[in-house]
């Protein structure tokens, strides 16, 4: 049977699987709908089916990843399981269903999202890079379909121990407070050490549908699942627009949602939003034909099963991504609300339960298998509000329910507050407007004074976001929704999307992480893009049938049209380069010189050690980077040579070309090329044009008994400068170079011509080469002039006197960086500084407001004096 053939049944199976137990755990909540007469589409019951199918095989596909039986089959088989016994429960309903109808709206609604589909297939990227999210997406999911698990035990570990390979893994020190203390790669954590154990860090539900997308079609297809999410996305958001207005108001925004660059963009790149944005319009769909059984013959409350479409998505959704545990308190509060309206059709016990049960279930699920990514996320945002590790799964907990309880308050007062909001709404409508434009002004005119790259200087989020629509398409968003205000909720679920939308503008004024693009867009998609397009398409709608009553149609079509060309125009880059395309097939050509049984070193170059955990996950090929300084070469060796390890080869694969090739203890097996074009991620603005990736990739072959033991070091002089008596003062400009050996910086200039640094939060000077030597027997006192690089924060930062050296590795101090140039002073005794000293100074790095994403920058460093 050929592999074309296997992937085709496997594709059909999981397909199959998909909607089968997606339509049996909807089936109660339609045979109910039917029941009451609430007309039905094709189309919807396509839909609900597809989102609970997704939403309940992520559930069996994590419970087989973390039990390490995760396959396709299995996946299939359990999920086919759940579905017969619903089947069999329910199968008087099925007798329900018929007849239904497609209409022509849904049709092309349908339409739209195939050419999403094919568009994310013909232009998918190859993001395979494992210094980056999405390469740990894809190789997690790749590691899942080989493994059938999201762990595994690093192989080097569990031959030689720990602590004798300890220089192949990133200490990351007390960043986070030891949680964790080392990488084995970007993104993927030893937990343990001691043990190996090499756990991924994200929450992994995102993860089961690479690997099975994996196991259907090969590494390839592993970039077309989102294309498949954001149709379905498309769609469903067509339905829920369809109810609450009409069929061309949803038509008009599902195709400018569809020909949106966010929603182009992550249809073929390997992140979970667009599985989070379908999971989200999936619980609306379902919410909203829940208020059609709000009529004289309506039960007086739908069962637990039946509510299965309404909150079985929303589980999904929380167990995948914490930027969804926000809106999981908006749905609470609406359903509070619903709950106490006229002619209930949510049992409120049911519905309190439920929400309550899925915050508890997702805060578990993390803490368990995803604790050092919880609390990395606790560490930048609820802890700035004083809520301890501790407290954290009580107030989210607690949050979800006492949101349900406001929301059944208020709806007490519901007649109270209508008659307040029929006063203000109109001047609320002004000042709406009058604020968004004064905003988008002055972030214009910041954006205008300050440098593009002076990233932790102004606030450009509002600013940022228009751009993705340009001039035209925001200016018709922001009078689409001054039109929705004034019109007020045609349908009470419309109060849902405003909700949401007003909750997920949070991003807007503090984006709190990925100040990049289009990579920081990726919060903006579930929520904030779809609902521009429906008040878009609400402006359009409303201007055609108020002055071109004759004409409508026509000029409805044509607005549209020009502003989904608009905003496809704001960043054609986007759009049209096929990011990485290449990347997989070029680097499957390494394995002509690896071999799963090799010892691999990597240059530590992220060229070339970014695709380490790809080909670790599918090949098995276990790399390891190597730090280039002589003693870390030396470790390497001891490793190498050891008769417990005895690997059959050892292979250095590096970007440069070492000229050794006649040396005789490094031959050239060969070399590759990568050549590819990747989207240049910008500051503050879109990419305007992709570079060129054109490297040259070289394999070496090691013999560790003729290598010297110098070779790295002769082959590479580091320069030396000459040390100098004590006082030093070593100031942050192009003359320190010499001096820093990692965790720094470009230098930026003020305006008295001095300069700072900003570190990465790991910043290690060459203290000892800095010093001449013999010192004076007397404490050293070292000073350090810093600034925290936020405006109302303080940060710690941790001194240590050679970090990297176990055997000499000593903390010598705790000072604090101010948001204000500051001297912190710490003594070191002189008889423990060496020629080979080093001093770590190790900082937290939260998100530099208003802007700069947090992980990537620690403090500001103006100079270091030694006396």
């Amino acid at each position: 049977m050929s592999a074309h053939l296997n992937h085709l049944i496997a594709l059909v199976i999981i397909t199959v699987s998909v909607f089968i137990v997606g339509f049996s755990l909807a089936l109660p909540f339609i045979g109910c709908l039917r029941r009451y007469s609430v007309p039905l589409s094709i189309g919807d019951v396509c839909v609900l089916a597809s989102v609970n199918g997704i939403a309940a095989i992520t559930f069996v596909g994590l419970a087989l990843g973390y039990a390490g039986f995760f396959s396709i089959f299995r996946v299939s088989l359990a999920s086919l399981t759940v579905a017969a016994a619903f089947l069999i429960r329910y199968r008087s309903e099925v007798r329900r269903l018929l007849p239904m109808d497609l209409s022509r709206a849904e049709v092309v609604a349908f339409a739209l999202g195939l050419l999403v589909v094919v568009y994310a297939v013909l232009m998918r990227s190859h993001e395979i890079a494992g210094m980056r999210d999405q390469g740990v997406y894809t190789a997690t999911g790749i590691q899942l379909a080989r493994t059938g698990s999201f762990f595994w035990r690093d192989p080097l570990i569990a031959k030689c121990g720990f602590e004798p390979v300890a220089h192949l893994f990133e200490d990351i020190g007390d960043i986070l407070q030891g949680r964790p203390r080392y990488l084995r790669f970007a993104g993927y954590y030893l937990d343990p050490p001691e043990k190996g154990r090499v756990i991924p860090q994200f929450l992994h539900g995102y993860e089961v549908w690479i690997g099975l997308a994996y196991a259907a079609g090969g590494p390839q297809a592993t970039q077309c699942v989102n294309g498949l999410f954001s149709a379905l996305s498309v769609f469903a958001f067509f339905l829920v627009i369809r109810r609450l207005w009409d069929p061309h108001v949803a038509l008009g925004a599902s195709f400018l949602l569809a020909t949106s660059l966010p929603q182009l963009w992550f249809a073929r790149f390997p992140s979970n939003e667009p599985l989070l944005q379908l999971l989200i319009w999936g619980v609306i769909l379902a919410y909203v034909l829940s208020w059609e059984l709000r009529t004289t013959s309506s039960p007086a409350g739908i069962s637990r099963f039946q509510m299965v479409p309404f909150l079985l998505p929303l589980a999904a959704a929380a167990t995948v991504k914490f930027a969804f545990w926000p809106l999981l308190g908006i749905f609470a509060f609406e359903v509070g609300i619903a709950s106490r309206l006229p002619r209930v059709f949510l049992q409120t016990r049911q519905v309190l339960f439920g929400l309550v049960g899925i915050s508890f279930f997702a805060f578990l699920h993390a803490l368990v298998f995803a604790r050092f990514y919880l609390y990395g996320s606790w560490n930048f945002t609820v802890r700035k509000l004083g809520i301890s590790y501790e407290m954290f799964p009580i107030v989210f907990v607690s949050a979800i329910a006492a949101a349900y309880c406001l929301g059944a308050v208020l709806a007490e007062y519901r007649e109270i507050l209508a008659r307040w909001w029929s006063r203000i709404h109109r001047h609320a409508i002004w000042f709406f407007v009058a604020g968004i434009v004064t905003v988008y002004c002055y972030q214009d005119y910041m954006f205008a004074k300050h440098p593009p790259l002076d990233v932790w200087s102004e606030q450009t989020n509002l600013y940022e976001f228009a751009q993705y629509y340009g001039p035209l398409g925001f200016c018709f968003a922001i009078a689409g929704f001054a039109l929705w205000l004034r019109q007020g909720a045609k349908h009470p679920a419309t109060r849902l999307l405003l909700l949401l939308a007003l909750a997920a503008s949070m991003f807007l004024v503090k984006r709190n992480l990925d100040a990049i693009h289009p990579w920081g867009s990726r919060r903006w998609l579930p929520v904030l893009v779809p609902v521009m397009a429906l008040a878009s398409a609400i402006a359009v709608h409303s201007l055609s049938r108020l002055l071109f009553l004759r004409w409508g149609r026509v000029v409805q079509c044509a607005l549209l049209l020009i502003i989904s060309i608009a905003q496809m125009k704001q960043a054609p880059t986007l759009l049209t380069v096929s990011n990485y395309r290449g990347a997989i097939p070029q680097v499957d050509q390494w394995t002509r010189f690896l071999r799963a049984d090799d010892f691999v070193l990597f240059a530590p170059t992220a060229v070339v050690a970014q695709y380490g955990p790809y080909l670790a996950a599918r090949f098995d090929i276990q790399g390891y980077v190597q730090k280039n300084a002589p003693e870390f070469w030396q470790k390497t060796r001891l490793i190498a040579t050891d008769s417990a390890l005895s690997p059959s080869r050892s292979i250095y694969v590096t970007d440069e070309d070492l000229s050794l090739s006649g040396a005789g203890f490094a031959r050239l097996l060969g070399t590759k090329e990568l050549n590819y074009l990747v989207v240049v991620e910008e500051v503050h603005r879109l990419p305007v044009k992709p570079i060129h990736v054109q490297q040259t990739i070289r394999f070496y072959e090691l013999d560790w008994a003729t290598m010297p033991n110098d070779w790295w070091t002769g082959w590479k002089p580091r320069l030396v400068p000459s040390p100098r008596p004590l006082p030093v003062v070593l100031p942050m400009d192009t003359k320190a170079e010499p001096y820093l050996a990692q965790g720094f910086y470009d230098p930026t200039f003020q305006s008295d011509g001095r300069a700072y640094r900003w570190t990465n939060g790991n910043a290690r000077i060459a203290l000892g080469q800095l010093l001449q030597f013999p010192l004076p027997k007397r404490p050293i006192r070292l000073t350090l002039v810093a600034h925290s690089g936020r405006n109302n924060e303080s940060v710690d930062v941790h001194w240590y006197l050679d970090f990297e050296k176990p055997d000499r590795q000593r903390k010598v101090g705790l000072t604090t960086a101010t948001p204000d140039w500051t001297e912190s002073t710490v003594e070191i005794p002189a008889e423990l500084l060496k020629p080979d000293s080093t001093l770590e100074l190790q900082s937290l790095r939260p998100p530099v407001p208003p802007a700069f994403p947090a992980g990537r920058l620690g403090i500001r460093i103006l100079e270091l004096r030694i006396d």
